[in-house]
């Protein structure tokens, strides 16, 4: 899961330049998002966000995110904002009790989340990338508005 979300947020956070080129284009907005989420049972990546362009935005998607540099100092600065979220954490026990269960119910101490993430390295990225992003693994779903009346 981390490496998933490392990997999305490198290649589509908002100081991705695949985002910021998307978004200079108008092809997205500030709230598109790229988020991995799994269970015991599934795992999926889910891309979303309004576009005046779906077929272009997919196109350039599709072209983009196989080839696009992963770099070592995007991933430290990536890692740091991740450990600044964690620290995070304990302002709100709320959370933090989410956070503890959520790792909990994996066999993972959170405690033990810092070193986990630096220990991720960018080989591990770009072998995540190469066997999800798969063309056969891929459905597009597209919200439209209704026409006439």
């Amino acid at each position: 899961d981390m490496v998933m979300s490392l990997m999305w947020s490198l290649l589509l956070g908002p100081s991705s330049p695949l985002f910021n080129d998307l978004y200079q284009d108008g092809l997205i907005n500030e709230r598109f998002y790229a988020h991995y989420s799994s269970a015991r049972i599934y795992a999926l990546s889910m891309l979303g966000g309004e576009t005046p362009d779906p077929g272009r935005l997919e196109s350039i998607l599709t072209e983009r995110l196989s080839r696009e540099p992963l770099r070592e100092e995007d991933l430290a600065r990536i890692k740091r904002k991740e450990i600044g979220e964690f620290v995070g954490l304990f302002e709100n026990l709320e959370e933090l009790a989410f956070a503890f269960n959520a790792f909990h119910f994996r066999g993972i101490d959170l405690a033990e989340l810092p070193q986990m993430l630096e220990d991720i390295t960018l080989a591990e990225l770009e072998e995540a990338r190469r066997s999800h992003l798969q063309e056969s693994a891929r459905a597009v779903s597209l919200v439209l508005p209704e026409s006439g009346p």
